[in-house]
């Protein structure tokens, strides 16, 4: 990314130039440069040239800059916005899933994205229902089961399945979790369309989609201590920047863990030497 077309663009200008070029820095991000329509590339591009301004700031490099929230173009939230971080209730989203189904647990239990819970079967859960492996996404139209994005056939990861969600799946029958009435899965616009009904009937704040279950997933997760290496791999993102660039702002900050580790560490230390002096003086 940075050779490719940052490089190109900012490389013969000092930090303090970029840090003040905001309408530059927008016009690389949101212009064709970057070779595609998808937000993901313009999100990396972001990500690193406000990442270094960022850093420059906390070295004393800088004094500030002004490239921070540069809204990007593209049907996805920006992520360092976090629009689409929408939390509701359990008692908000049960109603939601009982409007749509299952998929909607599977969302939130297992970060899975829409078009691949739309395709879940019963025989997709190994290990006593304790491991999902997630192997495709259903067609728009539900008639069909894809290869999942942008991956080669026989690709697959297996997703850990909470207790609770592994009880709901327990007593359901063989084939598909989320059946459709004409195909063989719940067609993707039906889902969406069922999905914003209940999400509204539920008072749930505007900016809530499918979409923001996987969300809430990776965000109790990272709460709760997990690495972010392991989440990017659950998630199925095949590079962590990727996961930093959406999930980064809810890593828990480490420089607390780490003094209070380091603090431990020499309580310990101490004590062993308080205990050898003792031994030796007497």
């Amino acid at each position: 990314m940075y050779r490719r077309h940052i490089a190109p663009a900012l490389a013969d200008r000092t930090l303090a130039q970029v840090a003040q070029d905001r309408d530059g820095v927008a016009r690389l991000l949101t212009s064709g440069a970057l070779g595609s329509p998808s937000i993901s590339p313009r999100r990396a591009a972001r990500m690193i040239i406000v990442g270094v301004l960022d850093e420059a700031v906390k070295a004393g490099k800088l004094p500030r800059h002004r490239c921070a929230d540069i809204e990007l173009p593209g049907r996805s939230a920006p992520a360092n916005g976090h629009d689409a971080f929408v939390f509701p209730s359990h008692a908000q989203v049960a109603q939601v899933a009982d409007a749509v189904g299952i998929a909607v647990w599977l969302m939130r239990g297992c970060g899975l994205r829409i078009s691949e819970a739309l395709a879940v079967e019963r025989a997709d859960f190994r290990d006593g229902g304790t491991v999902l492996r997630v192997s495709g996404q259903a067609s728009r139209d539900g008639r069909a089961r894809l290869l999942l994005k942008h991956r080669r056939a026989g690709v697959y990861r297996d997703v850990l399945v909470p207790g609770w969600l592994a009880a709901i799946v327990a007593d359901l029958p063989d084939g598909p979790l989320c059946p459709g009435r004409a195909s063989r899965y719940v067609p993707y616009r039906t889902a969406l369309n069922r999905f914003s009904q209940a999400a509204a009937r539920a008072g749930i704040p505007a900016g809530f989609t499918p979409h923001s279950l996987r969300h809430a997933y990776a965000s109790a997760l990272l709460a709760r201590g997990v690495p972010i290496s392991d989440l990017a791999v659950w998630l199925g993102h095949r590079n962590i920047n990727v996961t930093y660039a959406i999930y980064g702002h809810l890593v828990p900050d480490a420089s607390a863990r780490a003094v209070a580790a380091l603090d431990a560490e020499y309580a310990e230390w101490a004590a062993l030497s308080l205990a050898q002096l003792t031994r030796w003086a007497n």
